[in-house]
């Protein structure tokens, strides 16, 4: 919602600016389309950044999945270890 203000405002103060400003000159009709015609080269640049923002986040966000699945498993295996060692150690010991 508040960008859609901002681009309202941003709409006004152009639509102002033009108004004030009066026609354009063949220059500026020539400069403007040039600038017009980079606008989709501009798009079609950052649509390529950001796929590959995404790109990269994903394969950042799946390598701390399986970072996160070894150290449960590394927990566990430890947990197991311990505690057969405990185990055989009370019984060689007669405590329990």
């Amino acid at each position: 919602m508040n960008s859609r203000v901002i681009d309202i405002r941003r709409e006004q103060q152009f639509q102002k600016v033009r108004r004030a400003a009066g026609p354009a000159s063949p220059q500026q009709r020539a400069a403007l389309t040039r600038r017009s015609s980079a606008l989709p080269r501009l798009y079609l640049n950052g649509q390529e950044q950001e796929e590959l923002f995404r790109d990269t986040s994903e394969a950042l966000n799946s390598r701390v999945v399986w970072f996160v699945i070894l150290q449960i498993v590394v927990l566990v295996v430890t947990s197991a270890v311990q505690l057969r060692y405990l185990t055989v150690f009370f019984h060689s010991k007669k405590v329990a």
